[in-house]
């Protein structure tokens, strides 16, 4: 467990431990502006992009398998 001042500063945590240059941090397209501030600007990480909702508005698995899938040569995501 880690404590945090708040939302923001445990994204910051996160990003410090693990996201770094050319790293894939896969988001839905419907987020938050602070996770490009926090991975991207910041870390140097490239954000990835899924669509959230699938065809029938429910949770879309196939697409963030898919763009897991798609960064497998990077080694991580």
């Amino acid at each position: 467990p880690i404590v945090t001042n708040a939302l923001t500063h445990g994204l910051s945590v996160v990003a410090d431990l693990f996201a770094g240059p050319g790293d894939a941090v896969i988001l839905p397209d419907k987020n938050w502006e602070n996770y490009e501030l926090t991975f991207s600007v910041r870390r140097g990480a490239e954000l990835v992009y899924y669509p959230l909702y699938d065809a029938d508005m429910k949770f879309n698995a196939a697409g963030l398998r898919d763009a897991v899938l798609a960064q497998k040569e990077k080694g991580k995501a």
